[in-house]
Formats: C-alpha cells, structure tokens, sequence
C-alpha cells in the first residue's frame, strides 16, 4: 500500500510553482496520483532519495533529464486529462510501465 503525505505538506507541494527540479517532479507527481514508491522505481533508487527530492534536496546530475521529461510528460497528460490523474495504484503502476517507450521502467 503507497503511503501516504501529511494534508498540509501534500497540498504545499501540489501548489509548488517554482524552480527546484525535484519539488517540480513531486508537485506533478501528486497532482498525477502517482505514489512515490513507483518514482523511485523509475529512478531505479530507494523511496527516501526520491522524497529528499520532494522536500527539495539536490537531484543527481544523472537523474536529471529523466526528471525534466517526466515532468513534460506527466504535465502534458494533465492538461490533456486521459491518463492522469490516476485512478487507483494499479492505474498508476499500469501508466508508469506504458513509459517504455519514452526510456522509463518502472520495476515495481
């Protein structure tokens, strides 16, 4: 079962509109009903890197271009309303794995 944020630290970093690549990448991925599990699996890292960056610690160099085209993709699907926001956790699992094709596995 994906756990779940604290209500006031979810809705601060669902408005987040700012710079920092990792708080972007957690504001969307609320916003998507994505579970943070499955980002780091994406990630091929553990829960709490991925949540560091969530709380705006540094992304790795390496992870970055990873980052910036799930956040176009993710935000992209949002607008567009098909896939996004999730419906459960195997919607998302389901979503998460369809991202083959853009060089994203998601191992969980």
């Amino acid at each position: 079962m994906a756990r779940r944020y604290d209500k006031d630290r979810a809705a601060t970093l669902m408005a987040y509109d700012g710079d920092d690549l990792g708080q972007r990448l957690g504001s969307v991925a609320l916003r998507a009903n994505l579970p943070l599990t499955y980002m780091a699996a994406m990630f091929n890292l553990t829960r709490n890197s991925v949540g560091r960056w969530y709380m705006g610690g540094n992304v790795a160099t390496k992870h970055r271009a990873l980052a910036e085209t799930l956040i176009q993709v993710f935000e992209g699907e949002l607008r567009a309303g098909s896939d996004l926001p999730a419906r459960n956790l195997k919607a998302a699992r389901e979503y998460l794995e369809s991202l083959r094709g853009i060089g994203v596995y998601c191992s969980k």
